[in-house]
């Protein structure tokens, strides 16, 4: 289970753009995994991680509306900071149609 918080403010272009900062927090409150392994000679191996962490993402995206129902965005810079395990930079792009 996880909580989100998310902030986003941006300023449309002209009818059909829209460019937006985010900025979230996200807590992770479960997350804990373990596993054993043996092998023939039944040596055992344990690993046991607790992914239960706080961090931040945050980003610059835009979209571009069309007539017709469809969008498409991009996360034209997005990073996270703050946790245990990070991402530093991503892109990702899509297509949404709303009907």
């Amino acid at each position: 289970m996880n909580i989100i918080y998310k902030f986003n403010v941006g300023r449309d272009v002209n009818m059909h753009i829209n460019i937006y900062a985010k900025l979230n927090l996200l807590y992770e409150f479960g997350g804990a995994a373990g596993i054993q392994m043996a092998n023939n000679q039944r040596d055992m191996v344990s690993l046991d991680q607790n992914y239960g962490d706080t961090w931040i993402e945050y980003g610059i995206s835009t979209d571009i509306r069309f007539s017709d129902g469809r969008c498409v965005y991009f996360d034209i810079a997005e990073g996270t900071g703050g946790g245990e395990f990070g991402q530093h930079w991503q892109w990702n792009a899509g297509v949404r149609w709303i009907f």
